[in-house]
């Protein structure tokens, strides 16, 4: 064999290695995205599991959210403003993990109950209320425009599950009307 032969085998030899740590990168990028997304709903379960706990840790806070979402008239001044941060602190998670479905990072499965319990809020009257203020300036456009566009339309089709409803005695029944 010649130098060039042994050159011509070279070349398909070095072809070849690049051509498996191409596929070998394209498998640990796929693998990275798998994995940062199921940190990420690892994250937002954990997330949203200590904000709830809040509830039943910090005396009357689940009585105040029930009362906010159902009867808010009904609230003190300071019962108002603890129910209003609650809320807030639950947009701000909830925009966190819009914004990671948004960039796929979080299976549309996984947002759709998070969507509901958001759907809920914003179908009381609390809620809505402040929002409709300058205070929802605090959070990105993408997410008041989905606010704004697309989560009016959760609620009616997701309606047999009022989320105001949550731990609250009055549960919805299937199929009825939310509460």
């Amino acid at each position: 064999m010649s130098i060039q032969d042994w050159g011509a085998i070279g070349e398909l030899l070095g072809s070849l290695a690049v051509l498996v740590s191409l596929v070998y990168l394209a498998s640990q990028v796929r693998q990275s995205r798998e994995q940062a997304r199921l940190d990420s709903e690892l994250h937002l379960t954990d997330q949203m599991s200590r904000h709830i706990g809040t509830m039943a840790l910090v005396p009357d806070l689940a009585r105040i959210i029930e009362m906010a979402n159902n009867n808010p008239s009904d609230l003190a001044e300071d019962e108002r403003r603890r129910a209003i941060w609650w809320q807030v602190s639950y947009l701000h998670m909830n925009e966190g993990m819009f914004r990671r479905y948004e960039q796929g990072l979080l299976a549309r499965e996984v947002w759709e109950p998070y969507e509901r319990g958001l759907a809920g809020l914003f179908a009381t009257e609390f809620l809505p209320q402040w929002w409709a203020t300058d205070h929802s300036r605090l959070f990105t456009k993408s997410f008041r425009t989905y606010v704004a566009q697309i989560l009016p339309e959760v609620e009616d089709r997701w309606s047999h599950v009022s989320a105001a409803s949550i731990g609250s005695s009055r549960q919805s029944e299937p199929g009825a009307p939310p509460a």
